[in-house]
């Protein structure tokens, strides 16, 4: 299932799944677009069904050339699935993608080569949002108060960290609002950040599966 590249990791890849079988066409796109890139991508399913493990190792197994990893356990949420991953990752960067959206690989490529260049320990770029059933797409670039941006609708999946400024670092075990919380314990305010001016990420709004839209995920909230 995983096979050995030349190439030094530069990117790490963790995507949290849950329940979502029949749904996985996006992580499939994105992952069939990343070619002979130097990524490494962990797939932690939460287990809550046996249909998801089946088709998430049907989409790996027809990509056997890829460095990908898929842990299974009961996890409990997305953050506790994130740092799962975060101990198996190995590339110099990490990122957190959701498994129902489509980043922009190569942009995300991009934004790495700007943040090195800047000497930034973390690099944030814009996204589009997408409505799932009317299709209607609105572009999020961020501005020079991007902070205040952020602390309005973070997307942890937008990041890309350098790995050696996450060490100690977890997500708290909440159903929500773990990125908010995860980033503010990061210190994004006082952190050298590469603010990419672009769109990184296709983020998906509307289906009914969303934690947004789940009463036990808002319950949960501190």
């Amino acid at each position: 299932m995983v096979s050995e590249f030349s190439r030094p990791v530069e990117l790490t890849i963790v995507t949290p799944i849950g329940l979502m079988a029949g749904r996985l066409q996006n992580l499939q796109t994105w992952i069939s677009s990343i070619g002979d890139l130097p990524v490494e991508v962990i797939l932690i399913h939460d287990k809550k069904d046996e249909k998801t493990g089946v088709e998430l190792r049907e989409i790996v197994n027809g990509l056997a050339a890829f460095r990908i990893l898929i842990k299974e356990g009961i996890y409990g949420g997305p953050g506790q699935a994130r740092n799962a991953g975060l101990t198996e990752a190995k590339g110099e960067w990490i990122c957190f993608w959701d498994s129902d959206d489509l980043p922009q690989v190569e942009e995300f490529f991009r934004m790495i080569e700007a943040a090195a260049a800047s000497g930034s320990e973390c690099a944030v770029g814009g996204f589009t949002a997408v409505h799932d059933v009317t299709g209607e797409s609105k572009e999020h670039q961020l501005s020079d108060k991007y902070l205040d941006e952020i602390a309005i609708n973070p997307g942890i999946w937008r990041f890309v960290f350098k790995r050696s400024a996450l060490e100690g670092l977890s997500f708290p075990s909440l159903l929500m609002a773990e990125d908010q919380l995860f980033l503010a314990t990061f210190g994004i305010a006082t952190r050298n950040i590469e603010v990419y001016p672009k769109s990184v990420y296709r983020y998906f709004l509307g289906d009914d599966f969303h934690l947004t839209r789940s009463k036990k995920a808002l319950s949960d909230l501190p």
